[in-house]
């Protein structure tokens, strides 16, 4: 049988989650808006989701580290 579940100890828990988009061989393309189906920057999901969420969504770097008030719950 195969295994699907890991429990990890506390010290074993990751700090960062890895970011392949930096790596891919090519460039994603921007979201669309779904109304005008013209692209559209981090600024138009500001009032849906918190600014750290979309930082993280956005950036360029390949290792974006969990914050601590995550990995503690």
């Amino acid at each position: 049988m195969e295994q699907t579940k890991f429990l990890l100890d506390e010290q074993a828990l990751p700090e960062s989650w890895y970011n392949l988009v930096p790596d891919l061989p090519f460039v994603l393309e921007p979201p669309l808006n779904p109304a005008t189906r013209e692209p559209v920057g981090p600024e138009a999901f500001a009032p849906i989701f918190p600014q750290e969420i979309i930082r993280q969504e956005v950036t360029a770097e390949s290792h974006v580290p969990i914050p601590d008030e995550v990995r503690e719950i």
